[in-house]
């Protein structure tokens, strides 16, 4: 079998490395889908269309959702951070990780004291 592996160029490893991608994300949101795809391919271009997706429909998505994106697009320098972290603020309630993840993104942008 190692043969086959090593004629067909590598293609069924590829297909089982793809079949494992894909299970990890069954079952959640095509924006999520396609911010895990730019990232394994170091893409980041193409990561502000699924991280602005989350802006869509911001009822689809909990506070934590939506801090995590403002992360995705503070990280990559792609996507609406301040936006995604101004709904997801809106849809915090009492979650911790809600506000400490604004306030650690806030802090590390430089603009606690903007208004």
């Amino acid at each position: 079998m190692p043969g086959v592996v090593q004629e067909g160029g590598g293609r069924l490893r590829e297909a089982r490395q793809r079949g494992a991608f894909s299970a990890r994300f069954r079952g959640t949101s095509g924006s999520a889908i396609g911010i895990a795809i730019a990232i394994e391919s170091g893409e980041w271009e193409s990561l502000a269309k699924p991280l602005s997706a989350f802006l869509d429909d911001v009822s689809k998505h909990s506070g934590l959702d939506l801090i995590r994106a403002a992360h995705v697009a503070q990280q990559s320098g792609q996507g609406p951070m301040m936006d995604l972290a101004k709904a997801a603020v809106a849809k915090a309630d009492d979650n911790p990780h809600v506000w400490l993840g604004a306030y650690t993104l806030i802090i590390e942008e430089g603009l606690e004291r903007r208004s």
